[in-house]
């Protein structure tokens, strides 16, 4: 048991920062959503840092706090839907819509910052 945590916690690690590489050559072909905007962008940079923050951490408590914590994995610690339903003993397929959901609300809330 306690080689396989270690196991997936270097697992993990090489995971997160082969993540931060792949998302940079990612990102030339995501398609623009909403939130990439220009006009909108710009709104949103206009606020002091310490409001984004605020407004992000708002949005991100309005999640149920497994969606939290799932969201968080994913964007801050680079966990694939693979990983991550290992690590909550849930499908691949479940976990995608299981995240895709939470972004859903997270864009949600964040769409009126925008406004």
């Amino acid at each position: 048991m306690l080689v396989d945590m270690a196991r997936f916690r270097a697992l993990d690690a090489v995971e997160a920062r082969d993540f931060k590489n792949r998302t940079q050559a990612w990102a030339a072909f995501e398609p623009t959503d909403r939130f990439s905007d220009p006009a909108e962008l710009r709104m949103w940079e206009k606020l002091p840092f310490a409001e984004r923050q605020r407004r992000a951490k708002a949005a991100l408590e309005g999640l149920a706090p497994q969606e939290r914590l799932m969201v968080e994995q994913a964007l801050f610690e680079g966990l694939t839907c693979t990983r991550l339903a290992i690590r909550h003993n849930s499908s691949i397929a479940d976990m995608r819509g299981k995240i895709t959901l939470a972004v859903q609300k997270l864009e949600s809330a964040l769409e009126g910052t925008l406004s």
